[in-house]
């Protein structure tokens, strides 16, 4: 939420998949919901004096069981702001791509986050995105 005073990443930062959680203090590693579903998380931080314009975003799902699905969210969230959700979709077994009409524009020092949860647990579930990362001009 925060950084440290010289404006970057201070401390520990702690990541893990929900069962590996050696050495991970309890409530740091995203997990079960409590119906055996799971929530995963893919963050990118867009560097420093760089803009990154992103033109298209991929979310793919292997679901094979009838009647199940996955809900994807792609949200970004500026420097000292709060995640706004930008694409939110339901897919099945399929990959989903959405082209930008015109490329989305993301700041320097700003989260992206890709995240899915699904209605059964042991779903493949994958989220990517495209574009250019582009040195931010001083006027």
């Amino acid at each position: 939420v925060t950084a440290g005073s010289g404006g970057t990443s201070a401390g520990v930062v702690y990541v893990a998949v929900s069962g590996v959680s050696s050495g991970v203090p309890t409530g740091v590693v995203y997990g079960n919901l409590g119906t055996g579903n799971q929530t995963q998380l893919a963050v990118y931080t867009v560097p420093a004096n760089k803009t990154l314009y992103i033109d298209t975003l991929i979310f793919t799902a292997a679901i094979s069981q009838a009647n199940n699905y996955a809900t994807v969210k792609f949200n970004t969230r500026e420097l000292g702001g709060t995640f706004r959700t930008r694409v939110i979709e339901t897919i099945q077994s399929n990959s989903n791509l959405i082209p930008f009409a015109y490329p989305l524009s993301i700041p320097e020092k700003a989260d992206i986050e890709c995240r899915a949860i699904a209605s059964a647990a042991n779903n493949e579930i994958s989220a990517s995105f495209e574009g250019v990362l582009i040195d931010t001009v001083a006027t």
